[in-house]
């Protein structure tokens, strides 16, 4: 098992190479999953405080992804990573339980906003 408290489920390897790279300023270890399939493996196996999942995944969308993960494990907490939502989206995504959507380009204040709320105060200031 994993000692990651945060998951990374993005198909752009840059992206997901971003938060990596930010967590490891703070000395905190991430996984990293690039489809879908994998990243629901990796959150029914895991037991992670923060999962940031990207809505446009090659192999299924965030939305589906999020529906399944919610189904089994309802308190997980997931903010969904975004280029581009309709208000539709937002709100389906919100009424599933989402804690919160990032916008692309993202920004490292709010990745860490997010990760002092649901991971540690201390280790992100």
């Amino acid at each position: 098992m994993s000692a990651a408290s945060i998951l990374i489920i993005d198909d752009e390897k840059a992206v997901a190479g971003f938060f990596a790279d930010l967590f490891k300023l703070f000395d905190t270890p991430v996984d990293l999953v690039h489809n879908g399939a994998d990243g629901l493996k990796k959150a029914r196996r895991g037991n992670y405080k923060l999962i940031f999942l990207d809505h446009k995944l090659g192999d299924m969308t965030g939305v589906e992804v999020l529906q399944e993960l919610k189904a089994e494990k309802p308190d997980a907490n997931v903010v969904m990573i975004s280029a581009y939502l309709t208000d539709e989206v937002s709100n389906k995504l919100r009424k599933l339980g989402v804690r919160g959507i990032l916008n692309k380009p993202l920004e490292a204040e709010k990745i860490l906003t997010f990760a002092r709320k649901y991971v540690s105060e201390r280790t992100f200031n």
